[in-house]
């Protein structure tokens, strides 16, 4: 079955919002993996504020990791570029 008009207009509005950054839908996970972790980062357990934090793909995207909840994270930002796309362990 194809896809209505506006079906699609809403798909196309989407990836373009995803393609400028941070989504309202991003943010909302942001803050839910955030309390999940008790506000704190995954990788050196700090406290850190909401606005610091970033999502990190635990198995990254390059080697082969989704972008599900299951393999997100929060983590402050000097943890997350030192992680890079490695692998964690």
């Amino acid at each position: 079955m194809a896809e209505s008009k506006r079906a699609r207009k809403r798909r196309l509005k989407r990836r373009r919002e995803e393609r400028k950054g941070d989504v309202p839908h991003r943010q909302k996970q942001r803050e839910r993996l955030w309390k999940r972790q008790k506000q704190r980062c995954a990788y050196c357990r700090r406290s850190i504020p909401l606005t610091a934090a970033t999502l990190d793909h635990v198995i990254p995207r390059a080697a082969g990791g989704s972008g599900r909840i299951g393999n997100l994270v929060v983590a402050c930002g000097p943890c997350n570029q030192r992680k890079a796309d490695r692998m964690p362990g």
